[in-house]
């Protein structure tokens, strides 16, 4: 009979998926020392104290950790969709006690930190094994690969199999799967040693320049953080509002000079939330404090995305004078006045004839059948008209706007006033649609004339 304390997966070809599980059993005390059997024998199989990858039962009562019978479905959590291989089923039953062993901490004081390892681990490091053991794609079916890659764990650990024309017997093949149960094993601890010391710290280091934001679209370090995957994921985690989320990242270089650094709209994304002001880009030094007026400046990106100073203050001058620039040039008229030239009082009077109306345009028949303005003795050589578009994210508006903006212009000389409100949803909307052509522009002028109509809140460069 087979000891209490005995590990057991399949015999043959192995895959990253069971050598990985292995090694990760063999981290626990219990186990430290337990013999493996590679076998198919059912009877040697149901005498196992443990069992991955073999057996076609999951029943975590009992130690037995197959994920290929019909039927099996399990997945990590609630959040992660990828059917579990016997790697990510030893993590989600013993995840926890592997990292608090493996690192010496006391679960009871220390579980909110190994929660996140916990999680942290599974999405950096297993669900691929997972996945590529069960036959997920990483991409739908219908893309194809620039390149191959090939040089993944499950792959590596595919490679050290025996080749089809090589004479191998059993105990050259269990020595092999040795050999690469150790490398998954390394690999993996090599992560959660670099995420403990490295990734944590820098989440800490997120939280702490979050919780202290003099200006709420700026974050500031003292220090160089790897900020970027922290600041998402904390954003969401804080239920930080969009108009609340960090702009620019301010913080010292290796060099002991200052960085400016635009947040992109995705962790993985070249395009920026704001990027640089576009005068700035691409000019260095003197060129470019004389162009900012900010001492010390040392470059801007070409796309606007980093810049850089030689002091902290500076970098933090071009980080809020980059907050405060609309990327819009503005006409000034003369100051607001409550009666033109000729004597016309501007009153939005119910009634009153100015030349639009104040209803909210919220379907699209109100305004076929709303009352107008008497137009009968207006003088249209001098006076303007009011056009109103509505409708949701996405339906079209700004594109129509910058279509009649750029017609009348080109057509009819004819100028456009535009209160259109761009906010950071149309310009995301819009550049990943390709909706606008790099040339488009929109003058935006500001009138004297009605307050509401001479705001607009633009947000991009692009626009």
């Amino acid at each position: 009979k087979m000891s209490s304390e005995h590990i057991i997966t399949h015999s043959g070809t192995f895959h990253a998926d069971e050598a990985l599980a292995v090694n990760l059993l063999r981290k626990l005390p219990r186990f430290s020392s337990a013999p493996l059997t590679r076998t198919r024998d059912t009877a040697t199989i149901d005498t196992g104290s443990i069992v991955v990858d073999v057996g076609a039962v999951y029943d975590a009562a009992n130690n037995r950790y197959d994920h290929h019978q019909r039927g099996f479905q399990e997945v990590f959590d609630a959040n992660h969709s990828t059917k579990l291989s016997s790697a990510g089923l030893v993590w989600k039953h013993f995840g926890k006690e592997i990292i608090s062993t493996h690192l010496s901490l006391d679960p009871t004081i220390k579980h909110d930190i190994i929660h996140l390892l916990y999680l942290k681990l599974y999405e950096d490091f297993i669900e691929a094994i997972d996945a590529i053991d069960n036959g997920i794609s990483q991409y739908p079916s219908d893309l194809k690969p620039k390149y191959k890659s090939r040089t993944d764990l499950s792959a590596r650990v595919g490679y050290m199999n025996p080749s089809w024309n090589e004479k191998w017997d059993n105990s050259q093949l269990d020595a092999l799967f040795e050999k690469a149960s150790a490398m998954a094993g390394a690999e993996l601890f090599q992560r959660l040693d670099n995420t403990y010391n490295s990734w944590l710290p820098a989440r800490q280091m997120v939280v702490d320049a979050l919780n202290k934001r003099s200006h709420p679209q700026l974050l500031v370090f003292d220090q160089f953080a790897a900020w970027k995957d922290h600041l998402f994921t904390l954003e969401k985690e804080l239920n930080i509002a969009p108009t609340e989320r960090p702009i620019y990242v301010v913080y010292p270089d290796e060099s002991g000079k200052w960085r400016v650094q635009a947040v992109p709209v995705s962790p993985e994304s070249f395009v920026s939330r704001k990027a640089l002001p576009e005068p700035w880009r691409g000019v260095r030094d003197e060129a470019l404090s004389e162009l900012t007026g900010i001492e010390g400046c040392i470059f801007v990106h070409q796309s606007g995305f980093i810049g850089g100073n030689a002091t902290k203050q500076g970098a933090l001058k071009m980080a809020s004078d980059g907050l405060a620039h609309t990327g819009v040039p503005f006409i000034h008229s003369a100051p607001v006045t409550c009666t033109s030239v000729d004597g016309h009082t501007h009153s939005h009077a119910a009634g009153a004839d100015h030349g639009h109306t104040h209803d909210i345009m919220d379907h699209p028949g109100k305004f076929n059948d709303r009352e107008l303005p008497n137009y009968e003795n207006r003088d249209w050589s001098e006076r303007a008209f009011t056009v109103g578009i509505g409708g949701p994210v996405g339906s079209g508006k700004t594109a129509l706007l910058l279509s009649l903006c750029r017609k009348l212009r080109e057509k009819y000389n004819l100028g456009v006033v535009t209160n259109d409100i761009f906010t950071r949803e149309d310009q995301e909307f819009l550049r990943r649609h390709s909706a606008l052509e790099p040339e488009s522009k929109i003058r935006a002028i500001e009138t004297g004339g009605c307050p509401h109509a001479a705001i607009r809140e633009d947000i991009t460069d692009q626009v």
